[in-house]
């Protein structure tokens, strides 16, 4: 459905808009091969396997979303930034075997087929407001906020 139909709907009742908010430093519920939790922000470091020459050993990503997907977004490289922030990225669930991925009873149990670690806890934190941070650091459940807009 559209969001144009999506509005139509709603004005006649029949469905209701609903927005998920996820905030930086939110858990994606997947690792890394060590087992470090990813976050929505989190900087991780992966293994190169081509273009070593240009990239060197390894690649640094940030953990982005394209709506509620992770996405690994590049950043850097061990030669430098040789691509514009962002010029490549790829679905942090194409790092898995896919189907240990989709038929997982635990998802936190699943590890990457090749190096990816997660640089540092400070990375997961990045950019978010000391509310936020209670909130992520809470026990409550996470509930979608509903937009009447």
């Amino acid at each position: 459905m559209t969001d144009e139909n999506a509005l139509k709907n709603a004005d006649k009742g029949q469905s209701e808009l609903t927005t998920f908010v996820i905030p930086r430093g939110a858990p994606l519920g997947l690792c890394d091969s060590e087992g470090t939790e990813f976050h929505y922000g989190s900087i991780v470091r992966r293994t190169t396997d081509i273009n070593n020459d240009m990239h060197g050993e390894w690649v640094d990503y940030e953990v982005t979303l394209q709506g509620t997907t992770p996405l690994l977004s590049y950043l850097r490289s061990e030669k430098g930034q040789v691509l514009p922030v962002g010029y490549t990225a790829c679905c942090l669930c194409n790092e898995y075997d896919h189907k240990m991925f989709v038929f997982a009873a635990d998802s936190m149990t699943l590890r990457p087929e090749s190096s990816l670690l997660v640089l540092d806890e400070l990375s997961m934190r990045c950019g978010t407001t000391p509310a936020e941070d209670n909130y992520l650091q809470s026990d409550e459940p996470r509930t979608p906020t509903t937009s009447s807009d």
